[in-house]
């Protein structure tokens, strides 16, 4: 009955396609290259994202033949899909004609909707290869504030759908779990690009690894307009991705995007390549145990910390440690040399900035001072377990621990 019901849904949806399309467009090739674009807009980012949609539009007319963009689109009204392809006339949102328009207003940060977005892409815009850009509001792994039953919204897991058509950040948030088991409905990508603070984690890709060829991302916040999409987005349609070009386009044109207390703070950007992350876990796991006595010295030697604040729902000290500078500061050098010839592998690009704007920190100042010479744009958390036996850090709620310990990274 569940095949037979899919069938069917799947009929509904061609029809509903179909009908949306203008009446001189033909039904959809295989493509050489599909980027998927998945962004939920009904929270404070809404006007930043359209302006990115804009930006995606404008890049029509460099596109080549078998490129095409897919865009999910959750702004103060129903979902829309859009296509863009060579043949796009539209120079901006205003001028493009959506292929799908949803019939209610559907919750962008529900796994079934992100899954039934997913379908629509693998049986409407087949494709040889495909990557996908997300753009929204992120925290990394930390779980949903709505898991709380609280109102308070201060950190976000994967986005913020508010369900009534506005910008307040209040409603619906993704579990990176969740995330995880939708993407992995997706034939297996060449790319995943967070376009939102936070998510290039190590917990996070872990989770990701078997989705993905390469994830790209920032461990730390980044500017409200985000990635520079009319240069980055054409070369993330090449043959051949340089992801180092990739990131240091961004980091280019992020540079100095915004002056706080006399610094100009810019972006940490990396590439993670997810074939090596299982010989990562391994090498990690044995390296935390064998120096597990120093493992909590990382929270007061002064390890960059992309984001140091108390949650004020449950009061979890939150920490975004730079994974790379926290395993050098840890182990005796030919441990961390073993173990960085295999960070290095998974981790083949980055670029930091000595100043990263925060605009979230607990302790006045908005901006995080990195430490260049040992950063390498990943983050990595500490087990609520582990920190919640030490001094002060001792409050802590079970909902933190059950969403770190839901996922599969351990060390």
């Amino acid at each position: 009955m569940v095949k037979y019901f899919k069938i069917i849904v799947l009929i509904l949806i061609s029809t509903l396609l179909l009908s949306c399309q203008n009446d001189d467009e033909k039904s959809y090739q295989i493509a050489d290259r599909t980027i998927i674009c998945y962004m939920p807009a009904e929270n404070s980012l809404y006007s930043e994202i359209m302006e990115d949609v804009d930006e995606i539009i404008a890049c029509a007319s460099n596109l080549k033949e078998g490129e095409r963009i897919v865009i999910y689109l959750d702004e103060l009204s129903q979902p829309k899909i859009y296509v863009i392809d060579r043949n796009t006339r539209a120079t901006a949102l205003d001028d493009l004609k959506p292929v799908y328009v949803y019939r209610k207003n559907y919750d962008s940060c529900k796994k079934e909707t992100m899954k039934d977005f997913f379908d629509i892409v693998k049986n409407f815009f087949p494709s040889r290869s495909y990557g996908l850009i997300c753009s929204t509001h992120g925290t990394n792994w930390l779980p949903p504030t709505d898991k709380y039953g609280s109102k308070i919204r201060v950190q976000r897991a994967f986005g913020i759908d508010n369900q009534m058509n506005t910008s307040i950040n209040a409603g619906t948030e993704m579990s990176i779990v969740d995330m995880a088991e939708a993407i992995s409905t997706l034939p297996h990508l060449d790319f995943i690009f967070f376009d939102l603070c936070y998510m290039q984690s190590i917990e996070v890709a872990y989770q990701l690894r078997h989705t993905t060829d390469y994830i790209i991302g920032s461990p730390a916040e980044i500017p409200g307009n985000g990635a520079p999409f009319t240069e980055v987005l054409p070369m993330l349609m090449a043959k051949d991705i340089r992801y180092d070009a990739v990131i240091a386009k961004y980091y280019e044109a992020a540079d100095g995007w915004i002056e706080e207390y006399g610094h100009r703070c810019g972006v940490a950007l990396s590439v993670i390549k997810t074939e090596h992350l299982d010989q990562l876990k391994e090498v990690t796991q044995r390296m935390t145990r064998k120096y597990s006595e120093r493992l909590l010295d990382c929270m007061t030697n002064g390890t960059t910390d992309y984001l140091d604040k108390v949650h004020p729902v449950s009061q979890y000290h939150i920490h975004f440690f730079d994974m790379k500078e926290m395993m050098n500061r840890m182990m005796d050098s030919a441990d961390y040399e073993e173990w960085k010839g295999v960070y290095d592998m998974t981790v083949p690009y980055s670029v930091i900035a000595p100043e990263i704007y925060s605009s979230a920190q607990s302790k006045g100042t908005k901006y995080v001072q990195t430490n260049t010479s040992l950063c390498g744009g990943v983050a990595m958390s500490l087990s609520p377990r582990l920190v919640g036996t030490s001094g002060d850090y001792t409050k802590r709620d079970s909902i933190v621990i059950a969403e770190y310990e839901s996922m599969d990274w351990r060390y």
